[in-house]
């Protein structure tokens, strides 16, 4: 079961969007995957659950009830919509206004919507919105959509070039960079360099 299973009494779990990954340890299957990660379910403890495949969400929801956890799910229990300037993060309850999260990419969006979903979820934090929107729009991640602008390989890209990196390494990864340059990079060329280990489906 989930390997990063260490914490005997977590104040929340989270399972974000599963997709074909260490397939070698957890299975080659989405339902597979999806048993092996739902190790991380503890009683009594809320799992705020990110969008899932239907099989993948089944499974999870069923560990859910095998071991008396609260789930808190995307679609059911809430849900996120974009607008012009941001998204806004819906429940039954409420809704709140938020900016566009600064980590690069459309899938960054369920990505802060989860995380959003996380923070409402711990009651014993007092997280005001002012709080969650700051967060949103200064969060880094080193090699996830990152672009490059110093150093000796971004001193020597020609005019009006760019050079990114991303370490995207499994199928739902690759899935957001691609729609990522069909939807957002559509005024220049772009070049993909892709380097990967000798275990990994390059196809």
């Amino acid at each position: 079961l989930d390997a990063t299973n260490v914490i005997d009494n977590p104040a929340l779990t989270i399972i974000t969007p599963i997709s074909f990954d260490h397939m070698e340890y957890l299975g080659e299957t989405i339902a597979k995957i999806a048993y092996e990660k739902a190790g991380i379910l503890k009683p009594d403890s809320k799992c705020v659950i990110s969008w899932q495949p239907e099989e993948a969400l089944k499974i999870i929801l069923d560990r859910c009830m095998e071991v008396d956890s609260e789930a808190f799910v995307f679609g059911r229990h809430w849900d996120f919509e974009r607008t012009t300037s941001g998204f806004k993060f819906k429940t039954p309850s409420s809704v709140i206004d938020l900016p566009n999260p600064s980590l690069v990419g459309i899938h960054q969006y369920i990505n802060a919507a989860t995380a959003v979903a996380a923070v409402k979820s711990l009651k014993q934090f007092k997280v005001s919105d002012e709080n969650i929107s700051y967060g949103l729009q200064n969060t880094p991640w080193q090699a996830r959509m990152e672009k490059i602008n110093r150093g000796v390989l971004q001193s020597k890209l020609p005019n009006g070039w760019e050079l990114w990196v991303d370490g995207a390494h499994n199928t739902g990864g690759a899935q957001m960079i691609a729609a990522h340059i069909q939807n957002q990079w559509t005024d220049k060329p772009t070049y993909l360099i892709n380097g990967r280990t000798g275990n990994r489906d390059v196809a």
